[in-house]
């Protein structure tokens, strides 16, 4: 049947109304009228299928708003603004609002402050992109952070049609805190001091942290991939290999010492902990292993039983004795060998002398000290020690002298004391010192306050603290009143002299000696004294604590040593005077023995007399001469006339000079002299001289038939003249005296040579005028002498 629409089929039944044929008519309506119901059927039809399509899509809601509310996810809608248009209870949830507070609300009030820049860029990226995903932190009421991830699709409103985004709120917290703790874990595993690795139940190495590389000294790219016993040693390889089976029955190895190697062979003292690690069904697939270097502690070990090994012994061979002393049993129940060896002593000897016995092995006077001793300790704490000096009875009755140390050892349970240690020394010998000490400084005291010079000790601060009876009677104030005053303060007027040399010896901690200090002081006002001062620096352990003083009043001997060299100077005078006045009367004189040659004689008698006055005259003028020389020299008035001289020029004077009275005693002489020239500056008649009075007195000193010899050399910087001879020596408590004025030895009746004892006093002065130096040797009586001149040599 033809569906007809509503306007034909009113079109219709209006013609059966008005048509004049009723049965067309109603022909027609009867077929209208099937069509009707058979178009009502199919209505019927139709609205019984949508209501069975709408049924389903009923349920199919049902079940999407049960699954969307039941969601472990949470799940919520927002509008293109970020507005929450709806939210299940997870998201409710996760947000800690109720969802009435929340739907209607935009999201973003509730997103971190920082992150709120991405929440709105998310929004973006979903209306250009229709979807989105980004992390962020929300806000909870309690004011929680929440990390989550949100994933946005686009959608439509059924209702109408508006945009909606569909979003995940997916928490992240959790998965940041774990990825955190891996990385945190794999830092502290990568900065660990101990070496940390992984490996195969194989024994391949997996895994090598810096600590490894650090400790072993290989890359992880040198070890990872390697077989863990390439770092052990080939005797310990069987360890690996049982580490590994039990790694394999999932047990766990802790604090295993043993030895790996370095890169550098050296071997390792290690500590190792492995772990088995398993996979997700929970099977074992490898391991990790610590490895911490214990090769300090273990040299610490050694160290510690060593030492326990030392103290054992020292303990046993100490030169002190050591004791255990029980309170309850009243002896001692332990003492070492050396407190046998003091005492004499065994243990089982102390202990059945226990009690009063025992007691009265301290000496009578010393028991009641003993007894407070004793107490004392009792009340002490522990770790105080207690000393006591006391005398002690041997058991071959000798008393010794000892000091004890004592501490508590041992408490019972109530605190009171058990047990005593102690340590005892034998110091007989330091009380004998000490006795000796206090005597012999008693003696010193008496001696430093009875001294016949000042003595005092002053400390850094230039304070006395000791002075005699004699510097303080110089300084004219008593004893006491010296005592913790300074020198400025005792002696003004002498301060501005002696405080630099005061300084001089705390700065330099060198002494300042036989310094001549003149001044007055408070015992003679007015009066200038001389002071013979001595300064000593005073140290302990090289410490200088004060300045030790010695000090000699040398007034009178300054004013007779002053009275001295005015008679000396008198002396030089006269001398000068007499050696002119000699001088005068013997220069005719000697004219005289001159004419008398010149006019021959006959008369063997008168010849005999003019030659004895020429000797005569030749000595005493030579005898004048030499005064004339010491008294130019004392005062310092001789005058050389310097020139270039060759050693030669100046030996040859002096030869010719003394060559008559060598030849007249018969001696063998030799000179010999340097091969090249060799100069010298100086005054020619005056080191003709100096050779030549050695030469003289090499003559009249050596017996008749003697030997001579004199020697020249070079030297780098100057030159040497020697005169020895084989004649009767020079005693050797002479020597120290030869170039003094008027020294000889002494004379017998057939060696007299005459002489003043001046030769020898004016050769050291000119040769020292010259820069030189002059010594004499002679191995004793009847050996020989020998002079030596040194002086400087000169280029010509």
């Amino acid at each position: 049947m033809k569906d007809l629409s509503e306007t034909e089929l009113l079109q219709r039944l209006a013609a059966c109304r008005d048509g004049s044929d009723d049965q067309p008519c109603q022909n027609e309506l009867a077929r209208l009228i099937h069509e009707l119901q058979a178009h009502a059927l199919e209505l019927e039809s139709q609205n019984r299928e949508l209501r069975l399509t709408q049924e389903a899509l009923k349920q199919s809601r049902d079940r999407y708003a049960e699954l969307y509310e039941a969601a472990p996810i949470g799940y919520l809608n927002l509008d293109s603004q970020g507005v929450i248009r709806d939210i299940n209870r997870a998201g409710a949830t996760l947000l800690g609002r109720e969802r009435v507070h929340l739907v209607g609300s935009p999201l973003l009030p509730w997103v971190a402050p920082e992150d709120q820049s991405k929440f709105l860029a998310h929004l973006q990226d979903c209306r250009q992109q229709g979807q989105a995903v980004a992390e962020l932190t929300l806000l909870t009421p309690a004011g929680t952070r929440l990390a989550v991830q949100l994933a946005s699709q686009e959608t439509r409103g059924h209702e109408n049609g508006r945009i909606r985004y569909l979003t995940a709120l997916t928490e992240l917290t959790e998965r940041k805190r774990a990825d955190a703790l891996r990385r945190q874990w794999a830092a502290i595993v990568e900065s660990s001091d101990d070496a940390i690795l992984g490996k195969t139940l194989e024994g391949i190495i997996t895994s090598w942290n810096a600590g490894a590389e650090r400790l072993f000294g290989y890359t992880a790219d040198e070890a990872i991939g390697r077989p863990m016993t390439f770092i052990i040693p080939p005797e310990r390889q069987a360890e690996e290999r049982e580490i590994l089976r039990r790694i394999g029955q999932g047990q766990r190895i802790e604090h295993y010492e043993t030895e790996r190697l370095g890169k550098d062979g050296r071997r390792i003292a290690v500590s190792l902990t492995v772990s088995p690690f398993q996979d997700e069904q929970g099977r074992v697939i490898g391991a990790s292993t610590i490895a911490r270097d214990i090769t300090e502690r273990k040299a610490a070990e050694r160290q510690l039983k060593e030492r326990e090994a030392f103290a054992n012994k020292v303990l046993m061979s100490s030169l002190n004795g050591l004791y255990i002393y029980d309170v309850k049993a009243g002896s001692d129940v332990f003492i070492n060998a050396q407190c046998t060896q003091l005492t004499g002593y065994t243990l089982e000897d102390l202990q059945a002398l226990a009690g009063s016995a025992f007691f009265a092995l301290f000496h009578p006077d010393d028991q009641g000290r003993i007894i407070a001793h004793f107490k004392a300790l009792l009340d002490t704490v522990n770790g105080e020690t207690l000393e006591i000096e006391y005398r002690f009875k041997t058991a071959d009755g000798r008393w010794i002298w000892c000091v004890s140390r004592d501490a508590v050892f041992a408490r019972e349970a109530d605190g009171t004391v058990r047990q005593i240690i102690g340590t005892f020394l034998d110091i007989t010998e330091r009380k004998q010192a000490e006795h000796a000490l206090a005597a012999e400084r008693s003696l010193l005291d008496t001696l430093h306050m009875a001294a016949p010079v000042g003595l005092a000790f002053l400390d850094p601060q230039l304070r006395y603290v000791r002075v005699n009876e004699a510097l303080a009677e110089m300084h004219g104030l008593p004893v006491a009143d010296h005592l913790g005053r300074s020198l400025q303060e005792i002696v003004p007027e002498l301060w501005p002299a002696v405080e630099s040399l005061y300084r001089s010896v705390l700065e330099r901690g060198e002494p300042v000696t036989q310094v001549d200090v003149t001044g007055e002081t408070k015992a003679q006002p007015g009066v200038r004294r001389h002071w013979l001062a001595n300064y000593y620096p005073v140290r302990v352990d090289r410490e200088i604590i004060g300045i030790g003083v010695i000090v000699q009043d040398i007034t009178e001997r300054q004013q007779a040593e002053e009275a001295l060299r005015e008679a000396d100077r008198r002396k030089d005078e006269f001398l000068a005077m007499l050696g002119h006045e000699l001088r005068n009367p013997l220069m005719p004189i000697r004219n005289a023995v001159q004419i008398m040659h010149k006019l021959g004689m006959a008369d063997p008698k008168l010849i005999w007399v003019r030659d004895l006055i020429d000797r005569q005259v030749t000595h005493l003028v030579r005898l004048v001469d030499d005064l004339l020389d010491v008294s130019r020299i004392s005062r310092g008035k001789i005058e050389l006339k310097k020139e270039p001289l060759t050693l030669a020029d100046i030996v040859q004077r002096a030869v010719e000079t003394s060559r008559p009275l060598i030849e007249a005693r018969r001696h063998r002489f030799s000179v010999h002299l340097p091969p090249e020239p060799v100069h010298v500056e100086g005054d020619l008649i005056r080191l003709a001289q100096t050779v030549s009075n050695l030469l003289n007195n090499a003559a009249k000193y050596t017996p008749e038939g003697g030997r001579i010899w004199l020697k020249a050399t070079r030297e780098p910087e100057e030159v040497v003249i020697s005169v020895r001879d084989t004649g009767e020596g020079i005693p050797s408590t002479l020597l120290p005296h030869l170039f003094k004025a008027f020294t000889q030895a002494e004379r017998t009746l057939d060696r007299a040579q005459g002489g003043l004892g001046l030769g020898l006093t004016i050769v050291k002065r000119i040769v020292e005028l010259h820069g030189g130096q002059i010594e004499a040797r002679s191995e004793g009586i009847g050996k020989g002498s020998e002079f030596i001149v040194r002086l400087p040599v000169c280029e010509p």
